[in-house]
């Protein structure tokens, strides 16, 4: 996940997006999006590896269920590649 400093401000700009843009997500994708931004501002207070992973495999999946139900084209290659999991 991103640098500590960065977390909140990530954050705040998600809420924003999720201000403008619920209304046209499905239950499935708004269910999603929210655990995600609810779940993120806590991942680098979590001290087990075992936690973290599961936190970033669920911020990480919101994408793929947001992507699955407007259905849109794949990107191809950079679509497949996961970020790099920080070990702070």
């Amino acid at each position: 996940m991103g640098r500590k400093e960065e977390i909140g401000s990530v954050s705040f700009k998600c809420q924003e997006w999720w201000d403008k843009n619920c209304l046209y997500l499905s239950d499935k994708s708004r269910g999603a999006f929210k655990t995600a931004l609810m779940l993120a501002p806590t991942y680098n207070q979590l001290t087990s590896s075992k936690d973290r992973r599961k936190y970033f495999d669920k911020i990480m999946e919101t994408g793929d269920i947001i992507i699955k139900d407007v259905n849109l084209p794949s990107l191809g290659y950079e679509e497949i590649i996961t970020p790099k999991l920080d070990s702070d």
